[in-house]
């Protein structure tokens, strides 16, 4: 069957990194007929796959493991996810081993985070700034717009996947007017190009969200969470992401803190 987008980044991430330090590209096959291959699966694909993973029957959807394997003669090495996910973090980490200069004869490694969620949040404005931004303008964002080439988002996402990031807040928890129009359309489809690279490599979207925009984008009189009004409108605008991101992480709310609305204002 073909692969799903994220375990085609696996793939795509082993031919790359092999490719580079062995100066030839593995070829992606399904039934390895060479001398040496690497087993790339999860959970339920096959027996080999299943009995390398029986240890971590209880742990995190994003463990892994990596075993060197004999079999009729031949040396090959399983990487086994217990979900896609945790098959990427599986090959990111044979990559490692390999970049320094690790042996790989005899390997045997199990896997599991200890942490569900591993996030990294954002603290880029629309206009291009970061705020506490050292190193640059923001890849996400120009001229108070999201950037038409995400050639670097894609970048970044490698990055993080291979650190073992899974969420991310794309925008600054101090929201200003502008960013709070990032959860309707017509911004929240560009938010939605966006989603699609990180979900390439198992990583979950976030938006900052402005405590007030029930007033700033929906024109309400409050932004009291426990009105009825205010209720129903964060649920259409949740109901409206979830329509075009549908594995949607949720809303990073910081209220009160260097004059940002919230329940005291």
């Amino acid at each position: 069957t073909n692969p799903s987008p994220l375990l085609t980044s696996v793939i795509y991430e082993l031919q790359k990194g092999m490719e580079s330090m062995l100066h030839m590209k593995p070829q992606c096959v399904h039934d390895p007929a060479e001398k040496f291959s690497v087993w790339l699966g999860v959970r339920g694909q096959s027996d080999q796959f299943d009995e390398a993973l029986a240890p971590l029957a209880e742990a995190s959807e994003d463990s892994y493991v990596i075993k060197t394997l004999s079999q009729d003669g031949r040396k090959h090495l399983l990487i086994a996810g217990v979900s896609e996910r945790g098959a990427l973090y599986g090959a990111f980490h044979l990559l490692r081993l390999m970049q320094m200069g690790e042996s790989i004869e005899a390997l045997n490694i199990q896997e599991s985070p200890d942490n569900g969620l591993r996030m990294i949040n954002q603290w880029d404005n629309l206009d291009g700034s970061i705020e506490r931004g050292y190193a640059g303008g923001s890849i996400f964002y120009k001229n108070n717009e999201i950037q038409s080439d995400l050639t670097r988002v894609q970048e970044y996402a490698r990055m993080l996947a291979s650190t073992g990031i899974n969420a991310i807040a794309i925008n600054n928890v101090n929201v200003h007017e502008r960013e709070s129009w990032l959860i309707k359309q017509p911004m929240l489809a560009e938010v939605a190009r966006i989603a699609d690279i990180f979900r390439k490599y198992g990583i979950t979207t976030f938006l900052s969200i402005n405590f007030a925009s029930p007033i700033v984008v929906g024109h309400l009189p409050t932004a009291d969470p426990l009105d009825e009004d205010v209720i129903a409108w964060w649920k259409k605008a949740a109901d409206d992401i979830y329509e075009v991101i549908p594995d949607f992480g949720g809303f990073l709310v910081k209220a009160d803190s260097e004059s940002r609305p919230g329940p005291f204002t």
